[in-house]
């Protein structure tokens, strides 16, 4: 004859191990989803990463070949109707943003 103690004690360990398997399923399942999103979140950032240094690639390259179209050709931006305030304007936005991009990694 079993004990109606026992009986209870027993369904309650059921209960119990139910209630941690299911705990640790749900453990592992949101390890897996953020393990992912972290990882995902990298690879995005890794890009806008790279592009942000191609961009500033890019810049460097105009400042210095329209400094030096400057210096070469001054007469050449009048027949564009280009002063040299509005090209050195140009030049020094141009600078003013590769110094905000200087602060990334390449």
């Amino acid at each position: 004859m079993s004990h109606p103690e026992a009986e209870d004690a027993q369904g309650l360990v059921k209960e119990i191990r139910r209630t941690l398997r299911g705990l640790v399923i749900a453990t592992v399942v949101l390890f897996i989803a953020v393990t992912a999103v972290g990882g995902y979140a990298y690879v995005v950032a890794d890009q806008n990463r790279q592009a942000v240094c191609n961009l500033r690639t890019d810049l460097q390259h105009r400042v210095k070949t329209s400094e030096e179209f400057v210096i070469k050709h001054p007469e050449a931006l009048k027949q564009f109707g280009i002063t040299k305030a509005q090209a050195a304007k140009e030049v020094s936005n141009q600078k003013r943003t590769l110094d905000a991009l200087s602060v990334v990694s390449c």
